[in-house]
């Protein structure tokens, strides 16, 4: 009598490895699109409704991205004195300041930052004090109506007077504040 040999059916080792390779390759390729496109952690740049938000209207041809200028006013003082000059009274920094801090608290996802120039004739009687002053004051107004400190800038130029007594520069008695997103927001 002999034995009774039965085979047993092989296994499908190359099926199976070759499916749980596709399966992996396929979870792999599902994480690493989710990845690309979830949302960046960081905050980002200014954009379009944002611009329709504060203007009330569409920016014409506008590129909101890192480090442009979103919205830019200067603010008259008057002259040799630290004091805002209002005798236009549809400039006022301070409505100004208030609107640009409401904007802010609704947008902090944003990289935003602040700027605040001012300038100064280089000469006999010139005084820096006044237009660092001038700066301190508008910075002074955006961080009452709630602008971090950390978030604002001040610069302060000097120009020289020419030889025929004028200069490059002709709005020193005025100070600029500037809002613009970061150089470093995702867009």
């Amino acid at each position: 009598m002999q034995p009774d040999i039965t085979l047993s059916p092989k296994k499908p080792v190359l099926k199976r490895n070759l499916l749980i390779a596709g399966v992996v390759l396929i979870i792999i390729g599902i994480g690493l699109n989710l990845y690309q496109h979830q949302p960046s952690n960081g905050p980002t740049c200014f954009t379009t409704s944002d611009y329709i938000d504060f203007y009330h209207s569409a920016p014409g041809d506008a590129v909101l991205g890192p480090g442009t200028t979103f919205f830019t006013h200067s603010y008259p003082f008057v002259p040799a004195t630290t004091t805002l000059d209002t005798t236009d009274p549809t400039i006022s920094a301070s409505q100004d300041s208030t609107e640009i801090a409401a904007f802010y608290k609704e947008h902090t996802t944003r990289a935003m930052v602040f700027t605040i120039e001012s300038a100064y004739l280089i000469g006999p009687n010139a005084d820096g004090s006044i237009a660092e002053k001038r700066t301190e004051l508008l910075k002074k107004l955006l961080t009452d109506a709630g602008i971090p400190a950390e978030l604002i800038t001040t610069k302060t130029h000097a120009y020289e007077i020419d030889e025929d007594g004028t200069s490059a520069y002709d709005d020193i008695d005025n100070a600029t504040i500037t809002l613009s997103s970061a150089e470093t927001c995702h867009e």
